[in-house]
Parts: C-alpha cells; structure tokens; sequence
C-alpha cells in the first residue's frame, strides 16, 4: 500500500505550512492526513494548491470529501466506522477510518483500505487521553492497522512488535513545528533500519 510512517498535519494551519508538507514529501513521506477539524474547505483548497500538484496522491482529507475527486487527492477518512458515506468513493481512492477497539474493526474491516487504532500510547497531542490497553496486541484477524496515539521514536519500535503495520504520528512532529523534518526523518529512518 505504502510506507509504514503516516503523518497527520497539525489541527490548526500555519504560517510556512506547505513548504513543511513539501520538505516531508520529498524526505520520504508517501501518505499525510491532511485533518483540519475547523477548516472551511477554501482554506483546505488553498493549502493543497500550496503542495506540490506531484504529492497530491498521497494525501488523505478527514473532511471536504468532495476535494478527493475535484482535486484528485489520494482518498479520505472518516471518523465514524458506520459511515455510509464511504459508498461514495471508488477504487480509485483509499478509504480509510479511526477506530478505538477491535470491535468497530470487525464491522468495518471489509469497507476500508486501513484504519487508525488509538490511543496505543498516553496522547502527545490530546492532554488526559490516555493509552487503551486492550489494543497491545493486535489480533490475527486485524489487516492494514496504523497505531495512533503517544507514538515516538523511542516507542516506534514497540508498535511494530504489537503487531500493527505501522503508525500515524501527530504530536511528536508538531509538538516543534521547527523540528518537524527532523523528527519525521529520524522515524522514518529508525522505521527503515527496523525492516520497513
């Protein structure tokens, strides 16, 4: 499908943005979650237009599903597993939704391309969020399941030995938005050097 290392933009837009989207592209990055729970979907549009038109397969968009097609993006995510939604779009685009126990990912498994699976860790980005327990080890059954929540290099490692065929990281890129390549370089690296 792709890489291990998904990254999902930070919830609010800032100033330098797209160059930033654009230097983790072109440092590797081959799937980012474009989620902007507050943006109107001018604003998302513009941020696009700002990405070079090359990476714009390899963007998913949490919301303004209709950019998808009008602009060609790589696929959409939902939040809500039950979603009729998805019915929407075609094999052309990946599906994708966020899930919190294997429950939901029995239900829904058939209908998406990946999930997300949280929190596999206490939560960098959401304060109070603390890790689930019961999603330590991923079960047989379980296809295409990025860990999300509290992950960082130091703990990177741990998600691949749970089973999961990858992460998604938040937080630890835009905790310092200045560092943000770095960081996404040093995980995609430790994730090479781990057999990814």
């Amino acid at each position: 499908m792709f890489d291990k290392l998904i990254v999902i933009t930070a919830p609010d837009f800032f100033r330098g943005e797209a160059d930033t989207l654009n230097e983790l592209f072109g440092a590797g990055l081959k799937r980012l979650h474009l989620r902007k729970p507050q943006g109107r979907r001018g604003e998302v549009e513009m941020l696009i237009n700002e990405i070079d038109p090359k990476f714009r397969k390899l963007i998913a968009v949490h919301y303004h599903q209709e950019l998808v097609t009008a602009m060609d993006l790589g696929g959409m995510h939902f939040s809500c597993p039950g979603s009729s939604e998805t019915a929407v779009l075609t094999d052309k685009y990946t599906v994708s939704c966020s899930l919190h126990n294997w429950n939901e990912l029995e239900e829904v498994q058939k209908k998406i391309d990946y999930c997300f699976m949280s929190p596999v860790f206490h939560s960098i980005s959401k304060i109070g969020y603390p890790a689930n327990e019961a999603l330590n080890k991923v079960p047989d059954f379980a296809k295409n399941v990025f860990a999300l929540g509290g992950i960082t290099g130091a703990n990177s490692h741990e998600v691949i030995d749970k089973g999961y065929s990858g992460l998604a990281v938040l937080g630890t890129i835009w905790e310092d938005r200045s560092q943000a390549l770095q960081r996404f370089k040093g995980l995609h690296e430790k994730l090479k050097a781990y057999g990814s």
